[in-house]
């Protein structure tokens, strides 16, 4: 909790107004009242106190390392992340259309048959075989001696590029 002055301290830091604060202290005086209980007892003695202590203080210590070592791995996690990001790449011809779901088809999903790219891309077959034929025409789609089709190099590239995993 944030003060602005020093009048309001007491008023933020009283048990009524700030409870976050008084989780705080209620869980350090429990634990000290625990600690207190046994040891009157007799179930601990001062040695063992003491031992628990200063591993409780080792061990804060080595929590306190590690966390900074975790926020500067984390820093240069994300700041390849953001390098990465900074690289903007680039849409492929045709993409989010009829044509790019039937590019996407032969390259991504490779398959080369007319049936298959016309089952895979699932569109009314006079939509699909009126932009697959534009394909043809513009020589984006190339026809093979095998009755398969592959697509125009640049074009095929620049789908390959854009699904590419980057590490």
């Amino acid at each position: 909790m944030k003060t602005t002055s020093v009048d309001h301290i007491p008023v933020r830091a009283h048990s009524s107004v700030n409870h976050e604060n008084y989780a705080k202290r209620a869980a350090v005086w429990n634990t000290f009242e625990t600690i207190g209980y046994l040891y009157r007892a007799g179930i601990l003695d001062i040695k063992t106190i003491f031992n628990v202590g200063a591993r409780a203080i080792n061990y804060l210590l080595m929590l306190a390392v590690l966390a900074f070592l975790g926020l500067g791995l984390i820093y240069l996690v994300t700041s390849s992340r953001r390098k990465q990001a900074s690289v903007k790449r680039s849409v492929p011809k045709y993409f989010g259309t009829v044509k790019g779901s039937i590019i996407k088809t032969i390259v991504i999903g490779d398959l080369h048959e007319l049936q298959e790219i016309k089952r895979s891309v699932g569109i009314s077959d006079d939509l699909f075989m009126h932009s697959f034929y534009e394909l043809l025409k513009s020589n984006e789609l190339i026809g093979t001696n095998k009755g398969t089709f592959e697509v125009k190099n640049e074009v095929k590239h620049e789908w390959i590029d854009y699904f590419k995993v980057r590490p």
